[in-house]
């Protein structure tokens, strides 16, 4: 009855052991996961739209650091595109503003406001978050109503 007991003690230290190492292996297999990696198509490198739309995914995932390098990309490939460059520009700042980086959100607003009279739309957003930095309530959620 003892070595009964003896082997069914070892049995379980040994289950205990396998399913702790399991346990383990998936907590660090989903941590090496966690970051996103930047994946361009051709077509995307090539598209200053399809390029500011995955920009915009990033963003959307709150992987702002890929988002700024893809905005800024297309600043740099497409500089002549004013609707998407206008728009990458307003991104920046907002990648900035939600990471809590509000000096370098305003000066990417700032660049908005002084280099791109078309579109409408991105000025009157950066105009709105400029004053909202300015104000000193940048720390608040931030929405269009403000």
């Amino acid at each position: 009855m003892k070595n009964k007991i003896k082997t069914m003690t070892t049995f379980k230290k040994i289950i205990f052991v396998i399913m702790t190492f399991l346990f383990l292996s998936i907590i660090i297999l989903n941590i090496e996961s966690c970051g996103a990696t930047l994946q361009l198509t051709e077509e995307e490198k090539n598209n200053p739209d399809k390029l500011l739309d995955k920009g915009r995914e990033y963003y959307a995932q709150d992987e702002f650091d890929i988002a700024i390098e893809v905005f800024q990309m297309v600043l740099n490939r497409f500089p002549t595109y004013t609707y998407s460059a206008a728009w990458s520009q307003y991104e920046i700042g907002m990648s900035y503003y939600l990471k809590g980086k509000y000096k370098k959100a305003k000066e990417a607003f700032i660049t908005v406001l002084q280099k791109y009279p078309i579109p409408h739309q991105p000025r009157v957003l950066a105009l709105k978050l400029i004053r909202k930095i300015d104000s000193g309530n940048a720390y608040k959620r931030s929405t269009y109503r403000d």
